[in-house]
């Protein structure tokens, strides 16, 4: 008998029935399930470890931090340098009595940073260029450009 056909029940003529090939088909469940959670670990374990080499790019991976001060309602420094194509963060240390908002459109941010404290502002890979940023509630004073290159 070949594989494409199977005697059909009794009283019936013959009948070509396709028959599965391959080992997935002829596994029952209960064996299947061994091979799958090996095959999975190996690949966990392959993952783990390109992503530990450096090797595989992460989502998890250390940004550049910069430093940025706000005191007397000034930022300090006033020009912050970046390399361009490269995501960031910008640290922002509020030494002021009163809130400050950080204020950018150029670059679409809005952080209101409370008095005596810090905030973590994230920003995208830029294309080379300035960048303007400033306090919203003293903008007199607190301006500032950021300059990615």
């Amino acid at each position: 008998m070949t594989r494409f056909a199977r005697l059909a029940p009794a009283g019936a003529g013959r009948t070509i029935v396709p028959q599965p090939r391959g080992r997935r088909f002829q596994l029952s469940a209960a064996l299947s399930w061994p091979l799958v959670l090996r095959n999975s670990t190996r690949i966990a374990a392959l993952v783990l470890g390109l992503a530990a080499t450096g090797l595989m790019p992460s989502g998890a991976r250390a940004e550049d931090k910069l430093a940025l001060t706000l005191k007397d309602h000034v930022f300090i420094p006033a020009e912050l340098t970046v390399p361009a194509g490269k995501a960031f963060s910008i640290e922002v240390t509020n030494e002021d009595a009163t809130a400050e908002e950080f204020d950018s459109d150029d670059l679409h941010v809005e952080k209101v940073i409370a008095a005596k404290s810090s905030g973590t502002i994230h920003i995208k890979p830029l294309k080379p260029g300035s960048y303007k940023f400033d306090g919203e509630y003293h903008d007199a004073t607190a301006k500032g450009v950021l300059i990615a290159k």
